[in-house]
Parts: structure tokens; sequence; C-alpha cells
């Protein structure tokens, strides 16, 4: 696999976080025909890592990867939570399982908005915290913490 730049890793975060994209995103899941056949389009998107705003295709499964892969190494699961009573590492990342509660929980009531942009911005704050124990693999790290700040900025605005 090739090797994935932290600037490059942020570029493709922020291509996800530009003007629209989201909005473009959840339009693209959205319409479907009760609440929770639309959560599960979003999370088939969070699993492969792949988004779909309007012409554009924006593919992080090989960043995601490489990064999760190397912080595992380091003993770190930021993608994943622990689960103390089985003793193991959920398979799933943290935003899928609250994706998945809220299927269990509000799937057979109405389609929320609100809700599903929440879980989108849940699971690009997940991916930030992952590229924030990464800022040291290459370049300059003030210079990678900057970036990062601008795509949480981002993140945070008003998208």
């Amino acid at each position: 696999m090739a090797a994935v730049s932290f600037d490059a890793a942020c570029a493709l975060i922020e291509a996800a976080l530009a003007d629209g994209a989201r909005r473009s995103v959840l339009e693209g899941i959205s319409g479907s025909r009760d609440f929770a056949h639309t959560l599960r389009r979003l999370r088939a998107s969070m699993q492969a890592h792949v988004w779909r705003a309007g012409g554009q295709k924006i593919e992080l499964s090989e960043v995601i990867g490489k990064y999760d892969r190397r912080t595992r190494q380091e003993g770190f699961h930021v993608l994943h939570d622990w689960d103390g009573k089985a003793d193991h590492v959920n398979e799933n990342i943290i935003p899928i399982d609250v994706l998945d509660y809220m299927v269990a929980r509000r799937g057979a009531g109405p389609a929320d908005d609100a809700a599903l942009a929440i879980l989108l911005d849940y699971y690009f704050f997940h991916l930030l915290s992952l590229l924030s124990l990464r800022i040291w693999d290459d370049g300059d790290p003030d210079v990678n913490l900057d970036r990062l700040d601008a795509l949480l900025t981002q993140l945070q605005g008003p998208e």
C-alpha cells in the first residue's frame, strides 16, 4: 500500500467537510422508505469509509485503515471501543455502534435530519481524533496540529 502523508489524509477529510459536502452526503442517503433504511445507508458509508457528495466520491478507507493500524500497533484504539465484559475490542467503530443503537431505538420512527447530521459529524470527529495521534508521523507537528485544528473548526462550523 502506498504511503498516505498526513497532509494528504487531511486533504481528503477536508474535501468531506467542505462547504455543502456533508449536506450533499445526507441528501444522497435521505428520502428512503423509512428512517431505519436511511440509517443503514449511512452505516454502509461509515463502514466503507466512502462518501458521495454530489458527483464527488470521497474514499477514506486507505487513509483510515493505515492510520488505524498504525495507532493500534502503538496500543491505542481510537475508533473502536473496548468491551470490558467480553474482554476485547468491539468489531465496529464507535460511530457505527452509536448508529446501530439509533436504529434499534428510533429506526421505526419518523426521519430525523438532525440526528443524521449529528451521526455524520460524530463519525468525522472520530476521524479527527485518530489523526490527532498521527501529527508526529511526517512533516512539522506544529503545522500538522494547526491543520487538524482548522479541520475541527470546519467540522464545528455552520455546516
